[in-house]
């Protein structure tokens, strides 16, 4: 689950656009391209453009994710073999420092 938030939080840094509608977060690239991410199953999957998928962690029992207007939170738990797992993490927006003139 550590690297899914690391990634996630490589994701959201790079990313122009980010928001949240039904049980998807979208987040769009600076190139224009959208990324999808879901629970599908008991999987987070990424898809870009709609087309195919990356599974990007499994054994997820709950996936939920908030995006507002400085960052994303997510809670995940996870669950394999009677083992349970529980995580929630918020991701800022990236920050960009600007001089004073």
């Amino acid at each position: 689950m550590r690297g899914f938030f690391s990634y996630m939080e490589e994701e959201i840094h790079r990313c122009s656009n980010f928001k949240k509608a039904g049980n998807k977060l979208y987040l769009e690239s600076i190139s224009g391209l959208i990324a999808t991410y879901e629970k599908v199953g008991n999987r987070i999957v990424r898809r870009v453009s709609m087309e195919g998928y990356i599974i990007l962690t499994k054994y997820v029992r709950t996936f939920q994710v908030e995006a507002g207007e400085k960052g994303c939170r997510f809670y995940v738990e996870m669950e394999k073999d009677g083992t349970v797992w529980k995580g929630s993490i918020f991701i800022g927006k990236r920050v960009e420092r600007v001089e004073a003139k």
